[in-house]
């Protein structure tokens, strides 16, 4: 029941997005051993066919659900998992300087961009989404 429901419908689209990363590991691979070492990662291998891809064949409907699933759910899981993976020692080895920079240029960014926002005529909500976005 479930497997028809939820994951039946993105099959396809996840199949399709499954071959450009492998299409996409196997050209980093062929890169690393024609030139001996690694100038384009595959993520930017995927980027690149996935644009080919869909700018001669286009994209069947059919493969809407699993693309967008890919594209949305994945890769912010992916995010998450990235950003999880920087360490609380990793953060202090950096410095105390560097981590008191980072968040009062965050905080000076946001600050700015909200006041330009408002400058230029955008509500409250519409200002803070501009900074933040």
């Amino acid at each position: 029941m479930f497997f028809n429901a939820h994951l039946k419908p993105i099959l396809p689209g996840l199949a399709v997005t499954l071959l450009v990363a492998l299409a996409a590991k196997l050209a980093e691979h062929a890169e690393r051993m024609l030139f001996g070492r690694g100038w384009v990662e595959s993520l930017v291998f995927a980027i690149l066919i996935g644009v080919v891809v869909r700018s001669l064949f286009g994209l069947a409907p059919r493969y809407f659900a699993g693309v967008r699933f890919c594209a949305k759910t994945v890769l912010e899981i992916a995010i998450v998992l990235l950003g999880a993976s920087i360490s609380a020692q990793a953060i202090g080895s950096a410095g105390g300087g560097l981590v008191a920079a980072i968040i009062a240029v965050v905080c000076i960014s946001l600050f700015v961009s909200y006041h330009i926002g408002r400058a230029l005529g955008l509500s409250n909500h519409l200002s803070m989404l501009v900074a933040c976005g």
